[in-house]
């Protein structure tokens, strides 16, 4: 109770800042355990943030030095900050994951009605709700191509407005992932081999990396804000050397792994 006392009076925001700072700090936990769950971030990157996380917030308790207190309410206020933009990655990236299974459902009918005027439409209308305009215009026009306006005019008029948003951009063959055949954009599936080419570039547009992107940052703002400067005025002169440079390098490996795209090293 003395000790408590003691803190309350002699360094007040430590309390106020222990109490506050475990707002964000479970806010990102959570999102962090939510996105290891479903997929959206690495393993390594999520243990990596969890520790940084907790270890920010039981270091905003009672910090070893005072004068350390800045930096980690800076740490504090810049997490919160990074939370909107989190919960607006995440939020695209399960829009883009519905889309991308309107592709996949719109590509089984085909497979069970090939050639199936409605089949193609809907593959058409899920390319282009997924970016995919070139290809949406290519097959809507290949599949309205001579169709009565009368019975498809809703459809014509559909088409009109991708049109519309195309504009005079040209739309290149599309090589298939699998032969590597140049396959024209009117054409749902790979006409070497057969497969559904277009589904394969769909499911590439999912990896999304903005959350990893800004995960790791937000961890490597830590490193670099708070870790070093605890490890140089608490550490041992041994410990701090030995430990900061493999502390940065691991916070580097991670923000390397979080932009570079796969296969560009």
């Amino acid at each position: 109770m003395k000790m408590l006392r003691e803190v309350l009076f002699t360094n007040p925001h430590w309390v106020i800042l222990g109490i506050l700072i475990w707002i964000p700090v479970f806010a990102m936990v959570w999102m962090l355990i939510g996105g290891m769950i479903m997929g959206d971030v690495e393993p390594l990157t999520g243990l990596f943030g969890l520790c940084v996380a907790i270890g920010l917030g039981v270091l905003g308790i009672k910090p070893p030095d005072p004068s350390l207190t800045p930096l980690i309410f800076f740490a504090a206020v810049c997490t919160w900050v990074l939370l909107p933009f989190i919960r607006v990655a995440m939020n695209r990236r399960e829009l883009t994951k519905m889309r991308i299974e309107a592709v996949e459902s719109a590509y089984e009918s085909l497979y069970q009605r090939p050639g199936n005027l409605g089949a193609q439409l809907k593959l058409a209308k899920a390319l282009f709700d997924q970016g995919m305009i070139g290809s949406a215009v290519r097959i809507g026009e290949k599949t309205l191509h001579g169709v009565s306006r009368r019975d498809y005019a809703d459809e014509l008029r559909m088409l009109k407005h991708w049109q519309y948003r195309l504009g005079q951009a040209p739309v290149p063959d599309v090589r298939c992932s699998q032969c590597s055949a140049n396959v024209p954009p009117e054409e749902c599936f790979c006409q070497r081999c057969g497969r559904p080419h277009l589904l394969d570039y769909a499911r590439g547009w999912t990896k999304s990396v903005a959350f990893v992107k800004i995960m790791a940052a937000w961890a490597m703002s830590l490193v670099v804000t708070v870790g070093v400067p605890l490890l140089t005025q608490s550490a041992p002169p041994v410990v701090a050397l030995t430990t900061i440079p493999v502390l940065i390098g691991l916070a580097g490996f991670i923000l390397w792994r979080s932009f570079v795209p796969r296969g560009a090293a």
